[in-house]
C-alpha cells in the first residue's frame, strides 16, 4: 500500500467515526468475528451510484454510510463508485473517495483502477459530435449544448443557477468555458448533457444505435456517451482486473443509467427514491437516500456471511 492510499484511508477512517463512543466500541468488538464470518460472503465487489444514492438530498455523505463503506473495505470487500459525475465534481463534494474505491465517471466513459491508477476512458468521434450538434442546432435551437473533455465542461451560452443545478455543478464552480464546435469537431468529448427537448423520440431514433442516450432525472437531463461507454461494461472490466465475477457483486442505485448495471450483477440493490424501471430489476429496495439506504443494507452484508448473505436479498 503506497503512502498516499494510506493517508486517504486513514483521513476516512477519522471522518466515519462519528457516533457515539458506545456504538464505536461495540463495532470494535465484533469485528474479529465479523471477519471471520464475512470470509464466506458471496458479495466481493460493491458498486455504488452517487446522487440520489449515497449522497443525500444535500450532496453530503452520512456519517452512518461512512461507517459502512469503512466497514466493507475492513471486511476486504472491494468498492466501485459508478457515477454520471465527472472527476473534478468528486473532488469537490467527497475528495477521500477516490482513495477508497475504484471509480467510473461519466456513466462508464472512464473509468479509474484504485490500486494501479489505470485508466480506460471511450469518447465520443469528433465528426458525430458535429452531427449531434448540427441536430440540435436545427431542431431546437431555443436549446444549449455541454460537452465534458479533460475533467472541464464546456457550452454554447453560460448556464442560469437552475441549468447549473440540473447538471449537478457544485454552489461556487465557475461557469462552463465557452464551446468551439470546430474544436470538438476535431476531438471529440466524453460526454455530451442537454436539457430534455421535445424531439427526443427522433433524436433517440437517429442517433440511437450510434450513441448511448439516456434519460435521467426524471426526464429533464438527457446524458450521450460512446456506444460501449456505460456503468456496466466498466464496473465489469473493473471486476475482471480482480478476479471477481459480476455475480459475486453488488449494486446500489436509483436511476436509468443503472438498469444495464442491474441486470448484470448478482445482487442489484434500488434505492427506495429509484425509478419504478430499476426497483422491478432489483432483488431488493431498500430506504431512501436521506435514509441511509444504502447503510442499512452493507451493515446487514458484514454481519452476515455464506448462506445468510444470500438471504439479505432473497
Amino acid at each position: 500500500m503506497n503512502n498516499n492510499r494510506l493517508h486517504r484511508e486513514e483521513r476516512f477512517k477519522d471522518e466515519t467515526a462519528a457516533g457515539s463512543a458506545t456504538a464505536h466500541t461495540d463495532q470494535a468488538g465484533r469485528s474479529g468475528a465479523s471477519r471471520e464470518m464475512t470470509s464466506a460472503s458471496p458479495v466481493k465487489a460493491v458498486s455504488i451510484d452517487l446522487d440520489g444514492t449515497l449522497f443525500r438530498s444535500d450532496k453530503s455523505i452520512s456519517p452512518r454510510s461512512r461507517r459502512a463503506l469503512q466497514r466493507c473495505l475492513e471486511e476486504g470487500i472491494e468498492l466501485i463508485v459508478a457515477t454520471a459525475r465527472p472527476p473534478r465534481s468528486i473532488a469537490i463534494l467527497c475528495p477521500e473517495l477516490p482513495g477508497m474505491a475504484h471509480m467510473v465517471y461519466y456513466n462508464g466513459g472512464l473509468s479509474v483502477n484504485k490500486y494501479t491508477g489505470e485508466q480506460e476512458r471511450l469518447s465520443i468521434d469528433g465528426a458525430l459530435l458535429k452531427e449531434v450538434y448540427d441536430y440540435i442546432q436545427t431542431q431546437e435551437p431555443a436549446s444549449f449544448f455541454t460537452a465534458e473533455k479533460d475533467n472541464e465542461l464546456f457550452a454554447t451560452r453560460p448556464l442560469t443557477p437552475e441549468e447549473s443545478a440540473l447538471f449537478g455543478m457544485p454552489p461556487g464552480v465557475e461557469q462552463p468555458l465557452p464551446l468551439d464546435i470546430e474544436t470538438f469537431g476535431r476531438t471529440g468529448a466524453v460526454k455530451i448533457l442537454l436539457p430534455a427537448f421535445g424531439s427526443f423520440d427522433s433524436f433517440a431514433e437517429t442517433f440511437g444505435s450510434r450513441l448511448n442516450i439516456i434519460r435521467t432525472d426524471g426526464g429533464t437531463l438527457v446524458q450521450l456517451m460512446h456506444k460501449m461507454a456505460c456503468k456496466s461494461t466498466a464496473v465489469a472490466r473493473l471486476l475482471n482486473g480482480m478476479g471477481i465475477s459480476v455475480r459475486e457483486c453488488m449494486a446500489f442505485g436509483d436511476d436509468y443509467n443503472d438498469l444495464a448495471l442491474f441486470r448484470l450483477v448478482g445482487y442489484p440493490v434500488a434505492m427506495g427514491n429509484a425509478v419504478e424501471d430499476l426497483k422491478h430489476a432489483a432483488r431488493r429496495v431498500t430506504e431512501n437516500n436521506d435514509n441511509d439506504g444504502v447503510a442499512v443494507v452493507l451493515e446487514k452484508l458484514t454481519m452476515n456471511s455464506g448462506a445468510d448473505g444470500e438471504r439479505l436479498l432473497g
